[in-house]
């Protein structure tokens, strides 16, 4: 039965009744990849299993940009969709987990870059460590930080960042507050192309185990 573990609640085996912390909890998106041993699947924001674990790799279901600019599978670019990795094989699936699309079949799709996106708030550095500056210069986060990023980039308002500090990795807003703790050999946002309101989810490593948390710190695993 699926564990669920969250760093200030202890919740028993029994996961479908488990109640997630509605802080920052509701930020999750609808649909999360979890990780049972060396396979991901899918789970909704209650735990309940969508789509077993059966894949070697899972994403979100979020726009993919090249494959919706594609010349004939621009209708499996969108969010109704996820990339996901099979045998070494990239495919697009639905929310039931049937494979709708084998990626290199995928024709001419141009490059797609990011657009440019101005910040409320500037990353600086000094003595090779990483803090915040607003547009005008004023310090608002101390350069404390091994690596500064922003959580979004298409997000101009910039209120999170994922951070390094004394070797881990956390993430903090724009107060410099811890927001996840500084636990994690690695950390990324599996939907850093995007804004807030399509869900925040990071994923990464801790102890050498891959790992994907939400904001809350909800880990999303089988044991």
């Amino acid at each position: 039965m699926l564990v669920y573990f969250v760093f200030c609640v202890k919740f028993s085996v029994g996961f479908a009744q488990a109640k997630i912390p509605v802080s920052y909890c509701e930020s999750a998106p609808e649909i999360i990849p979890f990780i049972k041993g060396q396979k991901y699947g899918y789970v909704d924001r209650h735990g309940k299993v969508l789509i077993p674990a059966k894949f070697d790799q899972a994403g979100m279901f979020k726009m993919d940009f090249y494959t919706l600019l594609s010349q004939n599978a621009s209708v499996l670019g969108t969010a109704d969709y996820a990339l996901v990795t099979l045998d070494e094989i990239k495919y697009r699936i639905d929310k039931k987990g049937s494979i709708v699309l084998k990626m290199d079949t995928v024709q001419s799709a141009p490059a797609v870059c990011c657009p440019q996106v101005e910040h409320d708030l500037v990353l600086f550095e000094k003595n090779k460590l990483w803090g915040i500056r607003d547009k005008k210069g004023k310090v608002v986060v101390e350069n404390h930080y091994q690596t500064l990023d922003y959580l979004f980039w298409l997000d101009g308002s910039a209120k999170y960042f994922i951070a390094k500090k004394n070797g881990k990795y956390g993430v903090i807003d724009a107060q410099g507050l811890v927001k996840v703790k500084f636990l994690y050999d690695f950390l990324y946002n599996m939907n850093a192309n995007a804004t807030e309101d399509s869900g925040i989810l990071l994923a990464g490593t801790l102890e050498r185990q891959p790992i994907i948390i939400d904001f809350c710190g909800n880990r999303y695993y089988y044991k």
